[in-house]
């Protein structure tokens, strides 16, 4: 299996993970989940997206900041009895990974 699958194998994974843990809490967790899933994938594509061409590499680094920022407002939305506001979070970042995909194969 080539690098590329390796690569969607593991956003799609941590997509769904960093989507489906937006407001949620209880025990020692207390939603930091798509912060933390955010922050291993910046550490992740700076090792390995070094290669990548130029325009690629920005425009995926852009949607790593913005997740990252959705990722901190997600950590407001933790415990939110209101399901609209987690909805904010949750589909902006669902398209942030479905882009990640896009780039990942397409590589403009």
């Amino acid at each position: 299996m080539s690098a590329t699958w390796w690569a969607a194998i593991g956003i799609a994974f941590g997509g769904l993970y960093t989507v489906s843990s937006v407001g949620l809490t209880g025990g020692p967790n207390h939603g930091e989940h798509p912060y933390i899933t955010t922050i291993v994938h910046m550490i992740v594509f700076f090792f390995y997206g070094k290669h990548w061409p130029v325009l690629s590499r920005e425009l995926y680094w852009g949607g790593l900041v913005i997740a990252l920022l959705l990722s901190i407002g997600a950590l407001c939305a933790v415990g939110e009895q209101n399901k609209r506001r987690r909805i904010a979070f949750r589909i902006p970042l669902a398209l942030l990974y479905a882009g990640f995909m896009v780039i990942l194969f397409r590589k403009p």
